[in-house]
């Protein structure tokens, strides 16, 4: 957990959309926030480790792919 909290500040500081000016920095900061938050959630991280499934909402779950992370 502290390596990935480590790895997700250091990520932040490089793609926040205030520092980072290049084109699709947006998208790749939402793409590291979807990345944390599976991480971090403990059911949600089993689940995508087991199945490679991801929870899009509360009750809606989808396949990872690349276009997630």
């Amino acid at each position: 957990q502290k390596e990935i909290k480590q790895a997700y500040r250091a990520l932040s500081l490089l793609l926040h959309p205030d520092r980072c000016k290049i084109k699709g920095g947006d998208v790749a900061m939402k793409k590291v926030n979807n990345a944390y938050q599976l991480l971090n959630d403990v059911v949600a991280r089993a689940l995508y480790d087991d199945t490679g499934t991801e929870r899009i909402s509360e009750y809606k779950w989808q396949k990872a792919n690349h276009n997630n992370f």
